[in-house]
């Protein structure tokens, strides 16, 4: 069938297409200019009055009419408005962007930096988890078991029964050419009788004395500082002992600390600091016939340093034989007691080795 000419066929009223739906209309031309970006309203899809006009005119000069408004048309336009309207909302909304449009415009961070502080609910639980239960019953054979395993921190060594089981060392022979005698009546220990019935130290005589080999005391002979200390004593004030004290101390049955004293005759005392228990360490150098000039009390004397000289001042031949008896003394004295206190002469004879630094060579003498 020839479908004559659009201007030959007759216009019935009732035939034309009638105007497109208000829904297809496009936007009333009084309404407010999009806000977007010229860039956004180019790229927005085209209302479907727009899309129409060609495909009408196209339509028109190929010549062929324009169907009405079917159903079909009816849906697809309002489908391409809600679509095209929705896309208008979104792109016109308040210049917002979407979410993935922020995500992407964000530089790149440090994933560290953006980890969140965790949170005072999250730090208590953690705590809470972590610290144990106040509440919970201790072991009694566990807490044994831990302060067996543990001692106390402030926990002191206990003091020995005896003040000479730790031997000191480092000293040297207060007479050139000592040792440490193998006669027991010249340790400590020893029975004296005018000194409270026992010797507190150790003698130093001659050869011919009984004393170490080849060594000879006069009261010319030097006697040296053990080891550097400080003077805390120095009998410059001496005065010879008499007979009539000799007498008194006799009947006194020679008891007592004043009486031992002054038995020591003329001496010097040095300290060399204090021991582990804190037992000052004190060397006394007895029966001294002089002092050295220029040693006096609260001087700093070193080891070797001339202190004195050998002598008998505080014996009984000094006042009944003069001459006889001279001699050097030597003790090493910790805290109240000396050294040897307690032990046998043997014992005592040991520990005078080591102070000596003798012990390991096994021998006397030679200082």
């Amino acid at each position: 069938m020839t479908i004559p000419p659009d201007d030959q066929q007759p216009r019935d009223p009732a035939s034309t297409n009638p105007p497109p739906p208000a829904t297809d209309a496009a936007p009333p031309t009084d309404q407010a200019p999009p806000t977007d970006p010229p860039q956004r309203r180019a790229t927005r899809p085209a209302t479907v009055a727009d899309r129409r006009a060609p495909l009408e005119t196209a339509r028109r000069q190929a010549g062929s009419p324009i169907p009405g408004p079917t159903a079909l048309w009816v849906f697809a336009a309002l489908a391409i408005f809600a679509l095209a309207a929705g896309l208008a909302f979104v792109l016109n909304g308040d210049d917002a962007q979407s979410p993935t449009a922020a995500v992407v415009a964000q530089p790149a961070t440090d994933t560290t930096a953006e980890q969140p502080a965790p949170s005072a609910e999250a730090s208590a639980e953690a705590t809470t988890a972590a610290a144990p239960d106040s509440e919970q019953t201790p072991d009694p054979a566990a807490s044994a078991e831990t302060e067996a395993a543990t001692p106390p921190a402030t926990a002191a060594p206990e003091a020995a029964a005896t003040l000479d089981v730790s031997p000191l060392l480092g000293f040297r022979f207060p007479i050139v050419g000592a040792c440490v005698p193998e006669s027991l009546s010249l340790l400590p220990g020893s029975p004296r009788e005018y000194r409270n019935g026992i010797h507190e130290g150790v003698d130093f005589y001659s050869e011919a004395a009984g004393g170490c080999p080849g060594l000879i005391v006069t009261l010319a002979t030097p006697v040296l500082a053990a080891k550097m200390g400080l003077v805390v004593r120095a009998d410059w004030d001496y005065s010879e002992i008499t007979q009539s004290e000799l007498d008194a101390a006799a009947a006194a049955g020679y008891q007592g600390d004043e009486i031992l004293d002054r038995f020591r005759g003329r001496q010097i005392w040095i300290e060399h600091g204090s021991d582990a228990n804190g037992n000052a360490i004190i060397t006394r150098y007895a029966h001294l016939g002089a002092i050295a000039a220029g040693v006096d009390l609260g001087q700093i004397v070193q080891a070797g340093q001339i202190i004195g000289f050998a002598g008998e001042s505080g014996t009984p031949e000094s006042v009944q034989a003069p001459g006889t008896d001279v001699h050097g003394h030597f003790e090493i004295r910790v805290g109240d007691g000396f050294l040897g206190q307690g032990l046998s002469l043997e014992q005592a004879r040991v520990l005078y080795l080591e102070a000596f630094d003798l012990l390991a060579a096994g021998a006397g003498g030679g200082g």
